[in-house]
């Protein structure tokens, strides 16, 4: 998978930059009353997640092919957030917390990489990085290096064994969750996402927090790869309001039709607008744009 600008050649390319094999510069739109935009800057670090999100730009822009954004070291999300960072020179912090809000609102997306390098599954990543585990090894017993080139050979080691065991965790991890659309997006997410064991140990908290509360006995269950990016922006301190007992598990109990408020035209209107500016799906888009026009 490839995390990208959507729509990069239709609002970031012009005639001119489109006969260019390398920008020195970009166009950015201008438009600062849209959905996309508004929601954006709807935020306490409203300046922080805008000027993060002209960095991901800038930076995608010298990316071949154009809009994809770096790709990291190693390829997580922790990895690309500080390949912007030093490429910024802004805190990779800052686009940990931009990232999934870039997500949702549709700028950024997940693509398939080409058929010649098709994306891998958890257990194929963790089988390469036994590969680059295995040469960092054999590398160190040939040229039988001094301490401190040992020093800066085992990180790679120590990464790529990690890796394996992510891998090996995640059918643990995602056994319990009641409903999985599409189980290769959750593992590719759980193993960009954990980059340490301190980060296991609390996602799988974090995870047990959330399938104990009242959200999901109600039958109402986030995706788990959008989830893992939101609990990692967070710090996996997500809460939720616990189960109650009395309600049975993706049921509305005993709640009569009558009962349940009905959305509001505005409030239909409102998903509407949304939808026809951030659902992934083409055909989507363009029937809500159909049904708001």
């Amino acid at each position: 998978m490839i995390l990208r600008i959507r729509e990069w050649d239709k609002n970031f390319e012009n005639a001119g930059s489109r006969k260019l094999k390398r920008l020195e510069w970009v166009a950015i739109p201008n438009k600062t009353d849209g959905e996309g935009y508004t929601a954006l800057v709807d935020h306490p670090d409203a300046a922080a997640h805008l000027g993060a999100w002209y960095a991901i730009v800038e930076a995608a822009s010298k990316q071949d092919p154009r809009g994809n954004l770096p790709g990291g070291i190693p390829h997580t999300i922790g990895g690309i957030c500080r390949s912007l960072g030093r490429m910024s020179r802004l805190p990779s912090e800052i686009f940990q917390h931009v990232i999934p809000r870039l997500l949702e609102i549709g700028w950024l997306e997940w693509i398939q990489q080409d058929s010649d390098s098709s994306a891998e599954s958890a257990s194929t990543l963790a089988e390469s990085a036994d590969i680059v585990a295995a040469h960092n090894r054999t590398k160190q017993d040939k040229t039988k290096q001094d301490k401190d080139t040992h020093t800066t050979v085992a990180p790679a080691i120590s990464s790529a064994v990690t890796v394996r065991e992510r891998a090996d965790r995640f059918p643990e991890f995602i056994a319990p969750w009641p409903r999985v659309a599409n189980p290769e997006h959750a593992a590719r997410a759980y193993l960009s996402c954990i980059d340490t064991e301190a980060d296991e140990a609390r996602a799988f908290a974090a995870r047990d927090r959330y399938l104990a509360s009242d959200e999901v006995a109600r039958g109402v269950i986030t995706d788990p790869a959008k989830w893992l990016m939101y609990q990692k922006a967070a710090k996996w301190g997500g809460r939720w309001p616990k189960a109650n007992g009395h309600r049975p598990k993706n049921s509305l109990g005993s709640l009569k039709a009558d009962d349940i408020p009905k959305p509001t035209r505005e409030q239909e209107l409102d998903a509407l607008r949304w939808i026809a500016e951030n659902d992934p799906d083409p055909a989507v888009r363009e029937d809500a744009k159909r049904r708001l026009a």
